[in-house]
């Protein structure tokens, strides 16, 4: 439970950081944005590394140790995506 809570704060923190106003966001992003096959923007969300685990020592054993995990770059949605 705490690794699906962990990966979700990350994705929030990536998306508040791209959550900015659409004027701001075309020049945060600097050009890396692009149209999906379903014609909705991306953005480019760039490659790098973090620490994942139960960096707070009370999650299962499952999450431990912490280790660092690297990501390549890949594009998001730049709005959420709801069923409504």
């Amino acid at each position: 439970m705490r690794f699906v809570t962990l990966v979700l704060l990350i994705i929030s923190s990536i998306l508040f950081i791209y959550g900015c106003s659409e004027d701001e966001q075309s020049s945060s992003v600097g050009g890396n944005e692009i149209i999906g096959k379903d014609g909705a923007p991306m953005v480019l969300i760039p490659a790098g590394d973090f620490q994942m685990g139960d960096v707070f020592n009370e999650g299962d054993s499952s999450e431990r140790p912490v280790h660092t995990v690297y990501l390549d770059a890949f594009y998001m949605d730049k709005y959420e995506v709801t069923n409504a």
